[in-house]
């Protein structure tokens, strides 16, 4: 795989991982904003309700002698999915349709809302005057969150998946034109110039092959037999021993070594640039 196909495959993972981001979260504060919203009518209706049973209480009532079906008569939303009231030791005094949740303990405080299961829970304390009564809890589904909500998320799917496609378009065109493009046409240029031993071309983008091409004229003369000849140069004179025959022996056997490693490193790079 070339250098351009890594960083079009690293962009790409880079605007998904965005996008998605963007997109949990906007789903995210857009339910945040529908579920303030739908709950604020049955908080309404519930203060109306809790308002109205503490104004019974206040008149001297037991908690539990009240009549809840005639005092919440009108007051109850109509969609909603169930009203229980208990006293202060969490005794059940009255209940609407029947909704029963175990967990549900004592509050004292207001403006209380729990999260149990597919129940929106509103939790609202009576008091008669400064002495805490006990609780009403009113009990509302969350479905009507949920058709509000699913319409959007498919919505934001769309957009998400036209958005990403036309990033993912642009980000290759950019990265072809201005990046992979002139980055081939250097690759050309230098094999070119490496292969013509075009010394100036390749002081103009900046490499540096001099050293590459002393070596390349030595291995050429040690392949055309006149190895010989270069320590014979060094020297100033002509071989004239045995022991001076095997040390250029030996010189040569180093220098095609060195020639196999270059060359190996020199092909390893260039399948790497490809």
């Amino acid at each position: 795989m070339n250098l351009g196909k890594k960083i079009i495959i690293l962009a790409t993972l880079v605007v998904l991982g965005m996008q998605t981001l963007s997109c949990v979260l906007e789903v995210g504060f857009l339910y945040r904003k529908i579920e303030a919203g739908y709950l604020t009518k049955y908080k309404l209706s519930g203060t109306a309700m809790s308002r109205k049973l503490e104004r019974s209480l206040l008149y001297g009532k037991k908690i539990d002698k009240l009549n809840y079906n005639r005092l919440l008569k009108g007051l109850i939303p109509k969609d909603v999915a169930g009203i229980m009231v208990n006293d202060a030791n969490a005794k059940e005094l009255y209940s609407l349709n029947d909704v029963k949740i175990s967990d549900l303990e004592v509050v004292k405080s207001s403006d209380v809302v729990l999260k149990k299961g597919q129940y929106y829970v509103m939790v609202f304390p009576l008091y008669e005057r400064e002495v805490f009564r006990g609780n009403m809890f009113v009990f509302i589904s969350d479905q009507g969150i949920r058709d509000k909500i699913l319409p959007i998320i498919e919505d934001v799917a769309i957009k998400f998946v036209i958005i990403f496609a036309i990033l993912i378009l642009m980000l290759y065109i950019i990265l072809h034109i201005f990046m992979e493009k002139p980055f081939g046409v250097y690759i050309n240029n230098l094999r070119d110039a490496i292969a013509n031993k075009d010394q100036s071309v390749l002081n103009a983008i900046g490499v540096d092959m001099k050293d590459y091409f002393n070596i390349e004229n030595i291995i050429d003369t040690l392949k055309s037999g006149r190895w010989l000849e270069l320590k014979s140069k060094e020297k100033g004179s002509k071989i004239a021993n045995k022991e001076d025959k095997i040390a250029d022996y030996e010189f040569a056997i180093s220098i095609q070594k060195l020639w196999s490693e270059i060359r190996d490193n020199v092909s390893k790079e260039k399948r790497e640039a490809m």
